[in-house]
């Protein structure tokens, strides 16, 4: 009985020993579980029986009151003003549209010299320049002047001869004077200003030679009358005695201050071996003084 038992627990320990010893299993910690909290902001709120979950509200923007802009009053026309004298910009050429091969006087051609429109001042007055060639001895000159709309005459000018102007000196002037640079049209004839038609003419007169100088250089008389509405005249002036083959009014210059315009004459006057336009200014007041 004894041997038995012993030869059972012999088998008991051999399988023992070919199938091991069980593994441990190693307790490792659950999974800490999320718990969230529950606080007044994120409870569901229940209407009339329903859960309703509350959605962020789109942010409405308050509408910028729109900036008002004061309109910008225009008390003055045709007024751009320049930094400087910029004598390119301020070229005109009075002439040019009238005067053609087949209406000018003299046969063996003609100058037209240049006109610089450079500014008005506020109480009247008109600057500009005349650049043009030297009659007879090839070289040319600037001129510069300063004129007085009301009497017509002119209170400073500058001449430059065979050399470029001098600007700042010109510009000492103006300033001096209270001449702006402003930018204005130079406007052809006839011309509506405010509602009314302006037009204006030239009467000219030849006079008989003295001599016989004088009867190869034409000379004559001439007037310049302004007309407004067709039938309102009144004389703005005119020469007397100047060398001259043909007159013509070019065109005017609007100060942009005041109701005043700047009448551009042109005649056309013997030089050597040919001839050239020589410009006189008149000043105009549109509004009175009409017959």
């Amino acid at each position: 009985m004894k041997r038995e038992i012993f030869a059972l627990a012999g088998a008991a320990l051999m399988l023992l020993s070919f199938t091991g010893c069980p593994e441990k299993k190693e307790n490792k910690p659950a999974a800490q579980e999320t718990k969230t909290e529950v606080t007044q902001d994120n409870v569901p709120q229940v209407e009339n029986g329903s859960t309703k979950s509350e959605e962020p509200s789109a942010k409405t923007e308050t509408p910028k009151a729109e900036e008002k802009t004061e309109p910008k009053v225009e008390t003055v026309i045709y007024v751009d003003k320049y930094d400087e004298i910029d004598l390119k910009r301020m070229q005109i050429h009075p002439v040019e549209h009238l005067v053609t091969e087949e209406n000018r006087m003299y046969p063996h051609g003609y100058e037209k010299p240049l006109i610089y429109n450079i500014g008005f001042s506020q109480d009247g007055k008109f600057a500009y320049g005349i650049f043009d060639t030297d009659d007879g001895r090839g070289g040319y000159e600037s001129r510069f002047y300063i004129m007085d709309l009301v009497t017509d005459q002119c209170v400073w000018c500058k001449t430059y001869m065979d050399e470029e102007a001098n600007l700042a000196e010109v510009d000492k002037a103006m300033k001096s004077y209270g001449i702006e640079y402003v930018k204005t049209k130079f406007e052809t004839l006839p011309i509506k200003i405010s509602g009314d038609s302006f037009d204006f003419s030239v009467k000219r007169v030849q006079l008989e030679a003295e001599n016989e100088e004088d009867n190869w250089f034409t000379k004559a008389n001439f007037t310049v009358t302004a007309i407004k509405n067709g039938n309102l005249k009144k004389v703005l002036g005119g020469e007397e005695g100047v060398y001259s083959y043909d007159t013509i009014v070019c065109g005017i210059i609007k100060n942009p201050y005041e109701d005043r315009v700047v009448v551009i004459v042109g005649n056309q006057e013997p030089i050597f071996e040919g001839a050239q336009y020589n410009y006189y200014l008149y000043g105009c007041d549109l509004s009175s003084n009409y017959k």
